[in-house]
C-alpha cells in the first residue's frame, strides 16, 4: 500500500511540474501535450481544456489536434471528435504533400 501512495505522490509531482512548465512555456505544444495526456487519464474534460487553450495558436499540431479527438470521443462528444478527426486527415493529406 505505501508504494502506490509514494507512485500516486510522484505522479501528482510531475503533473505538478508540467503544469508549471506550460506555464513558463505557453508556445510549447509538447509541454500542452504531455500535461494533456497525464490529466487526461483520470480527467478527460480537463485534457480537452488543456489542449483548447492552446489549439487556437497550433491548429496544425498533430498531436493537439489528435489529443482533442480523443478526449472528447472519451467523454462521449462524438461530434466534437469527429469534427477534429477530419482536421487530422487534413493535416495528414497536407504533410504528405
Amino acid at each position: 500500500m505505501g508504494c502506490e501512495h509514494e507512485r500516486e505522490n510522484e505522479k501528482a509531482k510531475a503533473i505538478e511540474a508540467l503544469k508549471k512548465a506550460v506555464e513558463l512555456a505557453p508556445d510549447d505544444t509538447r509541454f500542452s501535450y504531455v500535461y494533456a495526456v497525464a490529466v487526461g487519464e483520470g480527467n478527460p474534460a480537463e485534457a480537452i481544456n488543456i489542449l483548447e487553450a492552446v489549439y487556437p495558436k497550433h491548429s496544425g499540431d498533430m498531436q493537439i489536434v489528435s489529443g482533442l479527438a480523443y478526449y472528447y470521443k472519451m467523454i462521449g462528444n462524438t461530434q466534437k471528435s469527429e469534427e477534429y478527426n477530419k482536421k487530422v486527415k487534413a493535416l495528414q493529406n497536407f504533410s504528405v504533400r
